[in-house]
């Protein structure tokens, strides 16, 4: 089997998606309190809403909408000053979601606005290159002028060139760093901390990593018609190619793990050592544990797919679905969402769970502890959130995002659907209506109160409970 036939193994589940909608209807009716309700309201939503985003814990809200001839762009309801316009998916939030900024347009000039304050004006912008580091006190972008292209840090602008990579600008988690693939004349390098390396005749895309510790830099690239990696500014082993998407350290920086190709082959490479040959290996379908000892990728061998644990190939079936792939935090379970015939069942640690119609991607979910588990599943025309191989409520409608655990693992929550009205589901028990619940899945603080954002007489509030 040739490399892209395995994309029909790894199975591409369709959500039929409407906003953040999946499914409608949950059939629990119960209202039950485990903490006292909050509810804060943070202003009208706005019936015109374009690139929709939300922060990673759910908890802030931001779109583009329209004003006469203007845009606004309205961050938790709060609207911010007119523009002539705002690039579209521009708009980003720190992981840690108290930054937010995007990318605006003036009389022809582009700028960023981060955190409602307008930068430097530019002839043009490099599309997905707005970042911020990990702890959100940095932010870069690439932009240009008179036709030359740049990299700026927190406003300090870098060499120019003839082109910036679009998405490969990369910030250490600290930000202390910053990597990104810049074109000189015919050639490609990738500029590490202001410094340009070796030019190659292409960078592969989405191949440009930090370590977690911000020590260690890899990237893939291509030279002579051969692609290899190259770490910390060392060119490593030559293949036929670098597969996109599955170049990668551990947490501590130390194991490299990527996917190649040589002879029609593909495989895994850890720390230099080729593992074995498949027909094809899994895009974007590759784990490891915090400390590496474990690694996990899903290959495909005359026509079936499986899932391969440090070397050991698992059963074997008609598909695996796309980002389901998942190790609990500790490392020690492993689990996916497989197909077999016209079923679809969640595989613990190789031990196959209930048949369902339809398995959630992307839902599949662990506690810290990994010893409970839950994902969304479909049975008939009814969708169900299942936790640790037991059906919840029978729904129509459950909320886009995976069900998320209270610290100790004690406790899961969703939203769902029920005539038009959403509810926030803890422990099958559903909470308080409201017209939509934004947020992607639930968060839970510490003490184990629940926090997400709900649309109420068409007003946008934040709601604990």
């Amino acid at each position: 089997m040739k490399r892209a036939s395995l994309v029909g193994l790894i199975l591409i589940v369709a959500m039929l998606t409407a906003g953040s909608i999946w499914w409608r209807s949950c059939h629990s009716e119960k209202v039950v309190k485990r903490h006292k309700l909050e509810e804060a309201l943070l202003g009208p939503l706005h019936d015109k809403r374009d690139s929709l985003t939300v922060s990673a814990d759910g908890l802030h809200l931001a779109y583009i909408t329209s004003q006469e001839n203007k845009k606004l762009v309205v961050v938790d309801g709060r609207e911010g000053t007119a523009l002539d316009g705002v690039m579209k998916d521009s708009l980003v939030f720190s992981a840690n979601g108290k930054r937010f900024g995007y990318v605006a347009w003036k009389n022809d000039m582009l700028y960023t606005v981060v955190d409602g304050r307008a930068g430097a004006k530019h002839d043009g912008f490099v599309p997905d290159t707005l970042v911020f580091s990990a702890d959100g006190r940095h932010v870069a972008y690439a932009a240009g002028d008179l036709g030359r292209m740049f990299v700026l840090v927190d406003g300090r602008k870098g060499s120019e060139y003839d082109a910036i990579g679009i998405g490969c600008v990369v910030l250490s988690p600290d930000g202390q760093r910053i990597a990104y693939a810049a074109q000189k004349g015919d050639k490609w390098v990738v500029v590490v901390d202001g410094q340009a390396g070796f030019e190659y005749e292409g960078i592969v895309p989405d191949t440009l990593v930090f370590s977690a510790n911000g020590r260690r830099v890899a990237y893939a690239a291509e030279k002579d018609g051969r692609g290899f990696v190259v770490v910390d500014g060392r060119r490593g082993p030559e293949y036929d190619h670098i597969i996109e998407g599955t170049v990668g350290f551990t947490q501590d920086g130390k194991r490299l793990i990527y996917g190649a190709t040589k002879n029609g082959r593909e495989f895994i490479v850890v720390d230099g050592k080729t593992g074995p040959e498949y027909d094809g290996i899994g895009r974007k379908a590759l784990a490891y544990t915090v400390d590496g000892a474990r690694v996990a990728y899903v290959a495909g061998q005359d026509g079936e797919a499986f899932v391969v644990v440090n070397g050991q190939p698992g059963p074997s079936y008609d598909g695996i679905i796309e980002h389901t792939l998942t190790f609990s935090a500790n490392g020690n379970h492993v689990g996916y969402a497989a197909v077999k015939g016209d079923k679809r069942l969640v595989v613990i640690d190789g031990r196959p769970g209930p048949e369902y119609d339809r398995i959630g991607k992307g839902t599949l979910v662990f506690n810290r502890d990994g010893k409970r588990v839950a994902y969304m599943a479909q049975q008939g025309d009814r969708w169900h959130v299942v936790v640790d191989d037991k059906q919840g409520p029978d729904c129509d409608g459950i909320g886009s995002g995976a069900p998320a655990f209270s610290a100790d693992g004690k406790h899961v929550a969703y939203a769902a659907e029920n005539e038009g009205r959403w509810r926030m589901v803890v422990d099958g028990h559903p909470g308080p209506a409201y017209d939509e619940i934004i947020s992607k899945r639930p968060y839970f603080h510490s003490d184990g109160t629940l926090e997400y954002l709900a649309v109420k007489d068409q007003k946008l509030w934040r709601v604990r409970q």
